[in-house]
């Protein structure tokens, strides 16, 4: 679920504290030192929400907002995570409200190159009618000491609209900016987890969110089970 950051203010704070001279989230602070978020009481400079599952936060979504030329920049997602669906969808929800919601006129966006994420956003990009403006060269230098080059995207209103209009726009019920690979084989999936979560009391929706499966899956597995028991 997306929500407003702002609810969730001070847990949001600690799980951005245990990001802190984490090498997994380096390429989030696009910095070589910390500082404690700055959590907005009103949305006239800055979008931000949370990702959300069972009242837990799974990850952020920020952007700042221009409203004289009417653009989102700066745009900042961080999963705290491994539940790709959950966030991937909730981060879907998020670039399609910019667009349809609330209707800027373009998001610039950029990566440390190097970041895993990097070759989702190029695919994002390529699909939804965008262009790589450009590559800053040795443009910030991150926790390790080293020099990073960064590469600047942008997206038009009217090139979304268009991409949607073909069948490509961003649906959230997708999770787009993940790091799969086209051909990839399918994951086993282990339906005595099902099972046993099932039992559990687990809702099909939760099961799902745990094992990266959507939620008719998990019922139709569910439903072989206890027709095999008769």
């Amino acid at each position: 679920m997306l929500d407003v950051a702002i609810k969730y203010a001070d847990a949001l704070k600690d799980k951005m504290y245990d990001t802190w001279f984490d090498e997994k989230y380096k390429y989030w602070n696009f910095s070589t030192y910390y500082s404690d978020i700055d959590i907005k009481d009103e949305t006239w400079a800055e979008h931000q929400f949370v990702s959300v599952l069972d009242d837990e936060i799974i990850g952020y979504i920020c952007y700042e907002v221009n409203r004289v030329s009417n653009y989102c920049t700066g745009l900042g997602i961080i999963n705290f995570t491994d539940n790709k669906m959950t966030f991937g969808r909730d981060l879907g929800q998020a670039l399609t409200d910019i667009f349809e919601k609330f209707k800027f006129n373009k998001l610039k966006f950029s990566v440390v190159i190097g970041n895993p994420i990097e070759k989702s956003y190029d695919r994002m990009i390529q699909r939804y009618g965008g262009r790589i403006v450009g590559i800053f060269r040795q443009d910030t230098r991150l926790l390790d000491g080293n020099l990073y080059d960064v590469k600047q995207y942008e997206i038009l209103r009217s090139e979304y609209l268009a991409s949607k209009e073909k069948g490509k726009g961003i649906n959230p019920d997708e999770t787009a900016i993940t790091d799969k690979k086209p051909g990839k084989s399918r994951k086993q999936i282990d339906t005595g987890k099902i099972i046993a979560l099932h039992k559990a009391g687990w809702s099909n929706v939760k099961i799902a969110d745990e094992m990266g499966l959507s939620a008719v899956t998990v019922g139709k597995y569910i439903k072989k089970s206890y027709e095999r028991q008769g």
